[in-house]
């Protein structure tokens, strides 16, 4: 018979390996040498050890090469001084599997009381982290996307504002040199300073443009595109200012679905993207490649893309950049776009910023795959449609004349361009009316409305926007005619009038030409000869 005392031992071992049958997480027995004295039946689905195979092997079976040291000087620590350095203080560590591969884990380890064991043991439970380590990075990936766009959408914001503030500035520069240009004698030694004077005023007005487009409110004409036939244009004129040292391989995929947008902005997409390949291959020799095609893509595709996290799945057509060149780090990536970042000792300008915009505004994405040393993909990505693409416009602009005969009330609370515009239009033969502000432009046309002929009505005022100024004249006098000016791009001012017959728009910074061109258009005799409201643009595809 059994006696007492082994019935005991027996449901003591019963006991003992029901928990290790029932541990959740892998529990591993070792001795205070380090060799595996039982393991918990869970020890097979984290690790692939089926428990018997593991008892007598070194617990260092179970880590990286890099881990064996350290933890056999744990064990060595503890048998001289019995220091017991790793217990009760959770670690994390990696550890390996019976195929090779490595996980993350945590380790919880205790000292085993076990009276019939001559030497101490040590029991260690084993928390598998992949999930929660999965999990955290990508909490931390779509944090720092959220990032990424806040800051962006800031940024454009206040690249959209100075724009605008500083168009209304440049109204002043740029109408005055005109008109001085204009009184001027001809041959004149003056003339020339205000010849440049009136550059320098248009190149300030292409960096504004550069901010709006940044901004993704840049002046979009908008047209159905053949993108393999631009990017070969684009391409052949950027060969000459390319290093001959670069090997330039092309992969025009033809026909391609056409894409809405504007063929200028887009030009703009494509010469940025070629020159920084070619700026990161530099002086040494490297393949750039130029490629177009097509390609069905799901969200998650467009949601790890930049500008994509509001874009619907579908057929999207690409222009693809890549480069051998220098390639780079994670911290250049993460500036990449940031206005006026450069890596280029002669670097300047907003470049890769104003792609961003564009690509906004068009409704893109951008994919960027690089690496230190060994070179840069950047692959746009325009919506689909299927549709012909359009022929060049080849109309000329109309000649504008200088001599007006009418009313007009200027509307602008910029007090310089409100002065410089009632100038110009006097000089062409207007009768002017002003108003600083959208209350007191509702008054004036109220008091003289049997008098105006036309309406230039800035779009951003204080009181009262534009818009509610457009709508409070046309419900007074519904026939009224009036012509929009703004310091944003036709296109973004327009999109809020759609079907409210606006008769002009004219973009600041202006010149006498441009705006008397607008104002004679809205006039009676213009609308009597068969003149139509400003078409408000096509929607970039939604």
């Amino acid at each position: 018979m059994m006696s007492d005392e082994s019935r005991a031992s027996s449901h003591e071992a019963a006991l003992y390996r029901a928990v290790l049958s029932a541990t959740l997480d892998p529990l591993i027995v070792i001795d205070a040498h380090g060799f595996i004295l039982a393991a918990s039946d869970s020890v097979e689905r984290v690790f692939g050890w089926e428990p018997s195979e593991l008892i007598g092997q070194d617990v260092n079976v179970l880590m990286p090469e890099p881990y064996h040291s350290s933890h056999g000087g744990y064990l060595e620590r503890y048998r001289q001084t019995g220091e017991t350095f790793l217990v009760g203080q959770p670690r994390e560590f990696k550890a390996t599997r019976k195929d090779g591969s490595e996980f993350p884990c945590e380790v919880s380890a205790s000292l085993v009381d076990a009276p019939n064991h001559p030497e101490p043991v040590f029991a260690g439970i084993i928390r598998d982290l992949t999930r929660q380590k999965r999990e955290e990075e990508e909490r931390r990936q779509l944090h720092a996307k959220v990032q990424q766009t806040q800051k962006l959408e800031s940024l454009g914001v206040l690249a959209g504002g100075i724009a605008h503030d500083f168009n209304n500035m440049l109204v002043g520069i740029l109408g005055n040199a005109r008109i001085l240009l204009e009184d001027v004698p001809g041959g004149s030694p003056v003339s020339e300073g205000i010849h440049l004077i009136e550059t320098a005023a248009l190149r300030a007005a292409e960096l504004t443009e550069q901010m709006l487009a940044y901004s993704g409110r840049g002046n979009f004409a908008l047209q159905r595109v053949d993108l393999s036939k631009l990017v070969e244009g684009v391409s052949e004129l950027l060969k000459v200012s390319i290093s001959k040292r670069v090997d330039i391989r092309h992969e025009f995929t033809s026909p391609l679905p056409v894409i809405v947008g504007d063929s200028s902005q887009i030009h703009q997409v494509i010469m940025n993207l070629i020159t920084n390949a070619s700026d990161a291959i530099g002086d040494a020799s490297g393949v750039m490649r130029i490629s177009t095609g097509v390609v069905d893509v799901d969200r998650q595709y467009l949601s790890d893309s930049l500008l994509g996290e509001d874009l619907p799945a579908g057929s999207y057509v690409y222009l693809e950049v890549s480069d051998t060149g220098c390639g780079m780090d994670e911290v250049t990536m993460r500036r990449l776009f940031d206005p006026f970042f450069t890596t280029k000792a002669n670097g300047r300008g907003l470049g890769l910023a104003a792609l961003l915009g564009i690509m906004r505004g068009h409704r893109g994405v951008i994919r960027i795959d690089s690496e230190l040393g060994r070179g840069t993909t950047f692959r746009a990505l325009f919506p689909a449609v299927e549709a012909p693409a359009d022929r060049p416009n080849d109309v000329p602009p109309m000649p504008a004349k200088r001599s007006v005969d009418g009313t007009i009330l200027v509307v602008d609370d910029d007090g310089a361009v409100l002065s410089l515009t009632q100038r110009m239009l006097e000089r062409a033969g207007c009768q002017v009316l002003t108003a600083d502000n959208g209350r007191a432009a509702i008054d004036t046309h109220r008091e003289h409305a049997d008098e105006i002929d036309a309406v230039l009505l800035d779009m951003t005022m204080p009181l009262m926007d534009g818009e509610d100024v457009f709508r409070e004249l046309r419900r007074t006098r519904p026939m009224v005619s009036v012509v929009l000016s703004s310091g944003y791009s036709r296109e973004d001012a327009l999109e809020r009038f759609a079907g409210e017959g606006l008769m002009g728009f004219v973009q600041k910074p202006y010149g006498p030409a441009e705006l008397v061109t607008a104002i004679r258009r809205a006039l009676p005799g213009a609308l009597q000869s068969g003149a139509e409201p400003v078409p408000v643009p096509r929607a970039i595809p939604r």
